[in-house]
């Protein structure tokens, strides 16, 4: 493909009303919204999105898989990437000194939202950051649909097992310590472009980007063999029970037609919480996914209101 290189300024890509929306964006979700709208723009794509953190899939195999070409911009503050920008089917292509200053007035405002994102105690990113990652993806069809993309994302809960009995045993310090190795022991296990957060007390969330079900079933399975080996000190062995589920798409009916609906938040966390339930009721220290849940009959689906937006 032939792309038209610009000499627009940076001054001219943003009108005086998106660089006063830029700053006053509250949220991640409204942020990565308007850096897509502005992106669009910029480059004359087709789809731009955001994803907080490194996306670091192969570009020229997700291009391919989309049969379009792609590339990826990093948000930088240092030596952290904050986030990436996914810029499909440019027509467009601006020189770095006219896209630069735009990564730094998106970084710096990252780098703000992100202060009310960390966990303070682990360093992690916290439920709300979560939250608004989930709702990122769910906006965005194409990412959801396997046949439609490479990757496969999956969602898991990892709670530590039988956790108040350390701080009863050795005190809320102690407690604290554990946890910030465990976070530690999480960074080491899973790979750079896997997302990790603290979703509350003794439960850790990490958002997996696979090939397939089989292949993120190993890498936790690997995580547990390695929580289990890890050194607590007073607290080993260190037990650790995983539910998760597949980020995806329900299948809706709209008068005659069949439709796809991205799975909201509530939805996704009800389907990873029964997965863990079931495995602290039963097999404590494993993992279990949700939909292989179903396809054993341990659970039935309920009836869920999943809103589409038509129009």
């Amino acid at each position: 493909m032939d792309y038209k290189p610009t000499s627009a300024t940076t001054a001219s890509m943003l009108t005086m009303a998106q660089m006063v929306a830029i700053t006053e964006c509250e949220t991640l979700t409204d942020l990565g919204d308007l850096m897509a709208d502005i992106f669009c723009t910029v480059f004359d794509a087709e789809r731009v999105r955001f994803v907080i953190g490194n996306w670091n899939q192969n570009a020229s195999a997700y291009s391919k898989t989309r049969h379009q070409p792609c590339f990826v911009l990093h948000l930088h503050k240092k030596l952290e990437i904050l986030g990436s920008v996914i810029i499909e089917n440019p027509h467009l292509v601006p020189g770095s000194e006219e896209i630069d200053p735009l990564l730094i007035l998106f970084s710096n405002q990252i780098k703000h939202l992100n202060s009310r994102s960390i966990d303070l105690l682990t360093g992690l990113m916290n439920r709300q950051a979560l939250e608004t990652q989930i709702e990122l993806y769910s906006r965005d069809e194409n990412f959801l649909n396997q046949h439609k993309t490479p990757d496969l994302c999956v969602l898991a809960l990892l709670e530590i097992d039988h956790f108040p009995r350390v701080n009863e045993a050795y005190g809320w310090v102690y407690g604290d310590e554990i946890l910030i190795k465990f976070a530690r022991l999480c960074s080491q296990i899973f790979r750079e472009q896997d997302q990790l957060f603290r979703f509350g007390a003794n439960q850790f969330a990490v958002l997996l980007r696979c090939q397939n079900k089989s292949e993120a079933a190993l890498m936790l399975e690997q995580a547990q063999k390695q929580f289990r080996a890890h050194d607590f000190a007073k607290a080993k062995p260190l037990s650790v029970s995983i539910g998760y589920a597949v980020l995806g798409v329900s299948s809706q009916k709209h008068a005659s037609t069949e439709i796809g609906v991205p799975l909201p938040w509530s939805v996704l966390i009800d389907r990873v919480n029964r997965a863990l339930s079931w495995v602290k009721q039963q097999q404590p220290g494993s993992s279990m996914a949700y939909e292989a849940m179903l396809e054993r009959g341990l659970v039935r689906e309920p009836h869920y209101e999943v809103q589409a937006d038509l129009f």
